[in-house]
C-alpha cells in the first residue's frame, strides 16, 4: 500500500502529504521538485509518481472516451454524388438497380434497411439539389418498379423551391387524395410529414434494365 494520500487544501491548489514513520509533511503543488527529491525517501518519491501516472492515465482515458464520442471522423462523398443522384431524381438519367445497389453500398455503407421494396441507406448529410438528405433508397431487385429516392428532413415547399430554383425545372400538383407534385420528366416529390419530403423517380420495369 502506497503512503502517499492525496488531499486538496482549496479548490485550486492541491497539495500531497507524505506520511514517513511518525512524521506527516505536507507539501504544496507549487513548490519545486528540487524540495521534493531532497527531503523524502526514495520509495516516498515512487508513490508520488506511481499516483502522478495514476492520475493521468485516467486523464487520458477520459479523453479518448470523449474523443470517440465527438470527434468521430467525417468521410466526406464524392464530388460526383450530388450529380449523379441528382440526375437519377430528376429522372434525367438511365440505371439500373444493380448500378444503383454498387454505388450506394460503395459510398453509403451497407443499407440501414429494407422496407417497401427498398433498399435504404444513411444519406450522409449529402446536399441534393440544396437539400440535405437524410436517407436514399434505391429498389430491390425483385420490385416490379425502377426507383432511386431520398428523405429530407424538410417541408416539401421548401423543398420544392429549392429543387426549381438550382435545377431549372418546375413542379406541378397532382389531384387526389395525397398531395404530391409532379415535373415533366416524372420526378415526383411527396410530403411524408409536415417536416419530411420523399424525392424520387419511378419507372416500372419492362424487363430492359438489369
Amino acid at each position: 500500500m502506497c503512503r502517499l494520500q492525496h488531499l486538496y487544501a482549496s479548490s485550486v491548489y492541491p497539495s500531497y502529504v507524505m506520511l514517513r514513520f511518525s512524521k506527516v509533511v505536507v507539501i504544496n503543488s507549487n513548490q519545486a521538485f528540487s524540495t521534493l527529491f531532497s527531503a523524502f525517501h526514495p520509495q516516498d518519491l515512487r508513490c508520488v509518481v506511481a499516483q502522478r501516472i495514476k492520475q493521468l492515465s485516467r486523464r487520458i482515458l477520459v479523453g479518448m472516451v470523449l474523443c470517440s464520442s465527438l470527434c468521430a471522423p467525417v468521410y466526406a462523398l464524392p464530388s460526383h454524388f450530388g450529380d449523379k443522384v441528382e440526375a437519377a431524381l430528376a429522372c434525367h438519367s438511365e440505371w439500373s438497380t444493380q448500378w444503383w445497389r454498387s454505388y450506394f453500398r460503395l459510398h453509403l455503407d451497407a443499407p440501414i434497411r429494407v422496407w417497401g421494396e427498398a433498399e435504404w441507406f444513411k444519406g450522409k448529410n449529402a446536399q441534393l439539389a440544396g437539400n440535405r438528405a437524410k436517407e436514399v433508397f434505391v429498389n430491390t431487385p425483385e420490385s416490379g418498379a425502377l426507383m432511386v429516392g431520398v428523405l429530407i428532413e424538410s417541408p416539401v415547399e421548401t423543398v420544392r423551391k429549392n429543387i426549381e430554383s438550382r435545377m431549372g425545372f418546375r413542379f406541378v400538383a397532382i389531384p387526389g387524395p395525397y398531395p404530391r407534385y409532379l415535373s415533366q420528366f416524372g420526378s415526383v416529390l411527396g410530403p411524408v410529414s409536415e417536416k419530411q419530403t420523399k424525392w424520387y423517380c419511378a419507372r416500372w420495369n419492362l424487363g430492359n434494365r438489369p
